[in-house]
């Protein structure tokens, strides 16, 4: 899975609970998706 410099280096850093397991499992199958006004995308 390819991430962001931005999500590597401060919110990866900052939660270091999170697991990539986690991310990939919500990426493949989430539950609500939702594009936001900047064009982001939130799972």
């Amino acid at each position: 899975m390819q991430f962001t410099s931005y999500f590597q280096n401060d919110v990866m850093v900052k939660r270091p609970y999170i697991q990539v397991r986690w991310l990939e499992q919500v990426i493949s199958a989430p539950l609500r998706r939702e594009v936001q006004s900047d064009g982001r995308i939130r799972h």
